[in-house]
């Protein structure tokens, strides 16, 4: 069996806390971000316990539930008035994190910062000792969901089957050190959905409880099934390595060498080792456009050039950018231009 540890809050002082409860770690660490006191606590038995803040500088709830040694879920339904900071160490937990509507800034130890805005979902992992810290916006309205898992747990929901799991999580639940792992996407219309009925469970009674996992066991599914099969809809920002900056601009290069024979997203991101939705989000973090607007305008601007020396046909200039039919490159030329190839030569 592996050996579990307690996850770790790394509060503002730069102290770790180290208490047996999981729940009393997070709890300190809410109350003293940003010297803010909740108005009352009530324990609920040893594994439930609310914060409700109800003053000028929050408003709302925060729950600790405890659903066994291996599975802790915290929903949040407070509002704060100014910027609060939560930095979290617990790389022998994998935490899936559920939003309604976000407005977050996350920084991770030397790795960067993601501005995360919207209906979300995401996932991380990190290596041992590696620092996460986020930032609630104030006055944004912070209803979250997180559920922290185990390594065993996970396993055993998925029966070890992990095969289809992103490399660094299936590395780390077939036993290896935990390492650097994180994606987030929109939130979908069914885990909106469990989203909403979280909160609504009376989880402060035995059965209640039992329906609280199920409801967590249901949303952690759905999120998975979106990872495993990239039905994630929107992308929202990846962090980039700097070797990854460096494959996106040769992507770019090799757009530009291949004109009229380019390849596609796909064969750009296994040609250069790299993600298709990272070099998809990287292309236009870096030049500002994806790179199907970066083709087209590349493309008209070589057809330009190429019309404008007057030595070369239409049909031999669409065929230099990368078109089979005349008449289609004309369509996109004038799209782009508002005159004819004809009336350039001219």
């Amino acid at each position: 069996m592996y050996e579990l540890e307690k996850p770790q809050i790394l509060m503002p002082s730069g102290d770790v806390l180290t208490s047996d409860s999981a729940i009393e770690q997070f709890r300190c660490q809410v109350m003293d971000a940003g010297g803010k006191r909740a108005s009352g606590e009530t324990f609920i038995g040893g594994d439930v316990q609310r914060l409700t803040f109800d003053d000028d500088q929050a408003k709302g709830t925060l729950d600790f539930i405890k659903i066994s040694d291996d599975v802790y879920v915290f929903i949040n339904q407070a509002t704060f008035e100014e910027n609060i900071p939560f930095k979290f160490m617990d790389s022998t937990w994998t935490r899936f994190h559920f939003r309604l509507d976000a407005n977050t800034t996350m920084l991770f130890e030397e790795r960067g910062q993601l501005d995360l805005k919207g209906p979300i979902c995401s996932v991380l992992q990190t290596p041992e000792g590696m620092v996460e810290a986020e930032w609630y916006n104030s006055s944004a309205p912070e209803g979250w969901i997180t559920v922290l898992c185990s390594r065993q747990y996970l396993l055993q929901l998925l029966s070890n089957d992990i095969g289809h799991l992103p490399m660094a999580l299936r590395r780390y639940l077939d036993g290896g050190e935990p390492e650097w792992f994180f994606d987030a996407f929109r939130l979908t219309a069914p885990m909106a959905r469990c989203l909403l009925d979280i909160p609504r469970v009376p989880y402060t009674t035995p059965i209640g409880k039992i329906h609280l996992e199920a409801k967590v066991v249901e949303l952690v599914c759905i999120f998975l099934y979106s990872l495993c099969e990239e039905k994630t809809g929107e992308t929202l920002p990846v962090l980039l390595r700097d070797r990854d900056v460096d494959a996106i601009h040769e992507a770019r290069s090799i757009l530009l060498e291949r004109i009229a024979d380019p390849l596609n997203v796909n064969q750009l991101s296994r040609t250069l080792g790299i993600n298709r939705k990272k070099l998809s989000y990287g292309f236009k973090h870096v030049f500002q456009q994806t790179i199907s607007d970066f083709l087209y305008q590349s493309r008209m601007q070589h057809a330009q050039d190429l019309l404008r020396g007057g030595s070369m046909s239409i049909e031999m200039v669409a065929q230099a950018v990368g078109y089979d039919h005349a008449g289609n490159f004309s369509t996109a030329f004038k799209r782009c231009y508002g005159v004819s190839p004809n009336q350039l030569k001219k």
